[in-house]
């Protein structure tokens, strides 16, 4: 029997959205981690619903190839709530910086993860451009993710920074926020959401595509919409760009959808119509 489970933040959202696993006895497994990208919390609490006998809260490994290793750890102690991708494992060190000015920022605020850690890789083989653009000269390495890390010293991954919505009012938005509210309708089995150019402004807005399950009766996209509007606390996580149905996402092998792909394909659409 499985006792400890590890897999990737997707394949746990399409585990969450197994309508039948309650005939199965799951009881026998009693740890549970992701990584690569971010688990949503609605699906760490279908992770928790899903196998009542965890004995620890759930993990969320947090590294990269650049990295060499992991580079935080879960507190056994602390629920995954609170817990976020864990605290900073010794001899390295984190800053959040802000995307404007590379200032550090402070507790709570949202910025992008800047790591120095001894086991940093010496280069990117034959590209000293990206190695330039990634690592700064006194060792910093530009991870490209966008959270913050709180009062007890938690990191917390939001998003990507090439990912995040920059609105014209200069508010910047998280797709991953919107799509962990669009998971939680029944008939979603998968969502992607970025940021695209509509209206006769031109203005950047969320978008959502939504893949519904095989067996979902009929559902609009202000179904959608709507769900999104009374979910969401915060008015700017509204999808104002609309939604649209599609069979499919593009995705890489780890699951992580490629929401450049997602644009693209709707400006070639919008440019087509013109």
């Amino acid at each position: 029997q499985v006792n400890y489970m590890v897999m990737y933040p997707n394949d746990a959202m399409y585990l969450a959205k197994v309508d039948d696993w309650s005939m199965y006895d799951l009881s026998c497994v009693t740890k549970f981690c992701a990584g690569a990208s971010m688990l949503p919390p609605s699906t760490v609490r279908a992770m928790r619903k899903m196998f009542p006998n965890l004995s620890r809260p759930i993990g969320q490994i947090y590294g990269s190839t650049e990295m060499l290793l992991a580079i935080t750890s879960n507190s056994l102690m602390c629920p995954e709530t609170e817990a976020g991708i864990g605290v900073l494992n010794p001899y390295t060190k984190c800053k959040v910086v802000s995307l404007e000015d590379n200032r550090a920022l402070g507790p709570n605020e949202r910025g992008e993860f800047w790591i120095h850690t001894p086991f940093l890789m010496k280069n990117y083989r034959n590209r000293p451009d990206l190695t330039e653009n990634a690592v700064t000269p006194d060792g910093w390495y530009k991870t490209g993710d966008y959270g913050y890390y709180d009062n007890n010293q938690h990191l917390h991954i939001v998003d990507r920074v090439k990912d995040l919505i920059h609105l014209s009012s200069g508010e910047i938005l998280s797709p991953s926020e919107i799509e962990d509210v669009i998971l939680q309708h029944d008939w979603v089995f998968q969502v992607g959401v970025t940021g695209v150019k509509t209206g006769n402004d031109l203005s950047t807005k969320p978008r959502a595509f939504v893949v519904l399950k095989k067996d979902a009766p009929e559902v609009k996209t202000e179904d959608i919409i709507n769900f999104v509007q009374n979910r969401a606390k915060n008015v700017l996580l509204h999808i104002t760009g609309g939604a649209e149905f599609v069979d499919s996402l593009v995705t890489s092998p780890a699951g992580k959808i490629y929401r450049i792909k997602l644009r693209e394909d709707f400006s070639n659409r919008q440019q087509m119509r013109v």
